[in-house]
Formats: structure tokens, sequence, C-alpha cells
């Protein structure tokens, strides 16, 4: 639940439904206000996940997607749980449309390798950062096959389900690879918005 005191702020709200942490300001980006684009962004998109309560299965709580129709139970009796989790359908699904719409503003202000650059090209960026040993361990990382699942895909066109599908590839390492690579590409300003929200990132190991 987002805490009463702040549900007025909008910013609060954008960055919390985003993961992100709450009550600081979102960074400029070519003079942009991302607060306010985020804000309008969020309030234009329509839900696609909703909840539903079913009494006569014993209590249970089921996500209805709106694109397909498919039902799904949550497996909870508590609406609050069942809440949290359908939110988290909502956000991850809203990520991909959001990077897009944003990086058509971003390219009109000046960035015109945003719609082209892959997650190879951030691994790279990375790597040239490195020295000695860190370069070693690092060239070593970037080598996991899992990360051929997503190593030339683009970064706005890049969905939650893909960075899943590389985590259940890869190991541990993998995990603690992808955030740093992805987040990376967040504080770069090259990804508008993140693939996963904080919140949704499964642990390392899990």
């Amino acid at each position: 639940m987002v805490p009463t005191d702040t549900k007025t702020d909008t910013n609060f709200r954008v960055r919390y439904n985003l993961g992100e942490p709450a009550l600081t300001r979102l960074p400029l980006a070519n003079g942009l206000d991302l607060a306010g684009l985020f804000s309008r962004f969020v309030k234009t998109m329509k839900t696609r996940y909703r909840l539903m309560y079913r009494g006569s299965r014993g209590g249970t709580y089921y996500c209805i997607d709106s694109k397909t129709g498919k039902r799904v139970s949550l497996q909870t009796a508590d609406e609050e749980s069942a809440q949290q989790l359908v939110d988290a359908r909502n956000n991850a699904a809203r990520q991909p449309e959001m990077n897009l719409q944003l990086a058509q503003v971003y390219l009109r202000h000046g960035d015109p390798a945003l719609s082209a650059r892959t997650w190879l090209n951030v691994m790279e960026q990375m790597k040239s950062t490195k020295t000695n040993n860190t370069l070693l361990r690092w060239e070593g990382a970037i080598k996991d096959s899992a990360f051929d699942l997503i190593r030339h895909r683009k970064l706005i066109e890049t969905t939650a389900d893909d960075f899943f599908a590389v985590l259940k590839a890869g190991t541990v390492s993998t995990n603690v690879y992808l955030r740093r690579i992805h987040n990376f590409a967040v504080n770069m300003h090259w990804l508008p918005l993140p693939v996963l929200p904080k919140p949704n990132w499964p642990l390392a190991g899990c």
C-alpha cells in the first residue's frame, strides 16, 4: 500500500509504482521533466490486469488479463497480498510500452542512438571502464551463455519476461551481473525506465 500521507504527491506515486526510491526528485535528462512524463504515461495507459474475488471457489482471488481474457488463481484469500501480485504484473507489463514512448521523446531531444542500442553495447561500454583483474572477471562474466538471450536485443524493446528468461537460464552470478548491466543502462539514461522494478527483481540464488 502507498503511505497515506504521500498519496497526493504525484512524483512519489510514480516512483513508488516503478519500484524506485521514494520521495526524491527524478533526474532531468536533456532538460526533460521525467517525473511529469512518467505521470502522464501512467495516467493514460490502460491497466491490463485486474483483481477478481470468487467466494464460491473457497474465497480465492484471481487475476484477470483484460487483453486475453485469461483468468489465473493467485492462490490467496488475502486481498492485500492479491492486490500486490496484480500490481506487480501491471508494472512489469507497463515497462516496454513506456520505454518505447519515452524513447521517442529522447530521440527528439538529441539521442538518436537510443532506439538502436543493445545490451551488448552496454556490456562493452561497461567493460571499457574496467582494468586489471576486474576487467578479466568482467570479460568472463559477460561470456555467460544466458546473456545470449538478450545480447543483441534492443534496450527499449526488452521486457520483464526477457530478463526472467536470462535469470532462469543462468546462475547466481548471472543475477549479479545482469543487475549491474541493467543499473548502468538506467543510470546512463539509455533506458528510460527499468525493465524490472526493484520490488520484482528475484533475489540471487532464489
